[in-house]
């Protein structure tokens, strides 16, 4: 773009104080009309989609990954009393079944995954994303008063959150901050904690019961 690094992150630095003030807050005054004249609810869920869209597509005008103007508008849209439990969930329910798999599948299009894995590059993230997850969420849990089982159960249940880093890794490596080869390790890694937590997490539960008795 034409616009300097300063500018992209002071315009950023704006956008983002705009968005949760005066934008949260004609949301929130707009939520009401919207669900009476239109559809509901038909009628949040696209102009909800439509003003993603235009967020999106103003942080990449000015440099930003799309991703984050659509979190911005996400957490003022979120935050609106209006925006009742149900129709967050539809909301919800639509990126999880719709955008959520779009985006991987294009992750898939652009990596080839099998001429860039790198095995010892996965083993070393492997170690440092398990460890770190999981023994900074087991020390908070100890801290916070839990048993050692049931605090290593809350270690590989934070171990599952993965999308965020695949997400970042996305935005990295279209930037040429990452290699390839980096980022078919950190897809590896999420997907590979998010298949063996589950069952570390109800052993570790199982232990707990265990060492009461």
């Amino acid at each position: 773009g034409t616009l300097s690094t300063g500018q992209t992150v002071m315009i950023t630095l704006l956008f983002t104080l705009l968005m949760l003030t005066l934008g949260k807050a004609l949301i929130n005054k707009s939520l009401p009309w919207i669900n009476k004249k239109f559809a509901w609810p038909g009628g949040v869920l696209s102009i909800a989609m439509v003003l993603c869209f235009l967020s999106a597509a103003f942080t990449e005008f000015i440099g930003i990954h799309a991703i984050f103007g659509a979190f911005i508008f996400g957490v003022a849209l979120g935050d609106s009393q209006h925006m009742s439990e149900r129709a967050k969930e539809i909301v919800h329910q639509f990126i999880n079944n719709i955008f959520g798999p779009l985006f991987f599948v294009s992750i898939g299009l652009y990596v080839n995954f099998v001429s860039n894995f790198d095995l010892v590059l996965v083993l070393v993230v492997i170690i440092l994303a398990f460890f770190s997850k999981l023994l900074g969420a087991y020390l908070g849990a100890r801290i916070g008063g839990l048993r050692k089982y049931r605090s290593l159960a809350v270690g590989f249940g934070m171990n599952t959150h993965g999308a965020l880093e695949v997400i970042l890794g996305s935005i990295a490596l279209a930037a040429g901050l990452i290699s390839e080869s980096l980022f078919v390790a950190i897809v590896f890694v999420v997907i590979l904690s998010i298949i063996i937590s589950p069952p570390l997490m109800k052993i570790s539960l199982r232990l707990h019961k265990k060492s009461k008795r």
